[in-house]
């Protein structure tokens, strides 16, 4: 007798690796703890991860606002990206 998987179900071999989560925690005038996370296949695509954050927040930011965003790669820190404007 073979056992046969359901159907829709797709078997997955059992040295399937998973791609590691990554978390974007902003400090600032909004500050932001990622408790999700998000699934990327490495450090590179989560620094353009980052830096795609960055750009969402330059309409918002206002003269004297600091901003750092902290990406870790499960509990270990990786990038750090600080946003710091004064005025004068």
């Amino acid at each position: 007798m073979t056992h046969r998987q359901p159907l829709g179900v797709a078997s997955r071999p059992s040295t399937l690796l998973s791609m590691p989560r990554y978390f974007f925690h902003i400090e600032g005038e909004k500050p932001h703890c990622d408790e999700v996370g998000k699934e990327l296949a490495d450090d590179g695509v989560a620094w353009a991860q980052a830096v795609r954050m960055l750009r969402h927040t330059e309409n918002g930011m206002q003269p004297g606002d600091n901003w750092t965003l902290r990406v870790f790669k499960g509990e270990k820190p990786i990038y750090v990206i600080a946003v710091v404007s004064r005025t004068y």
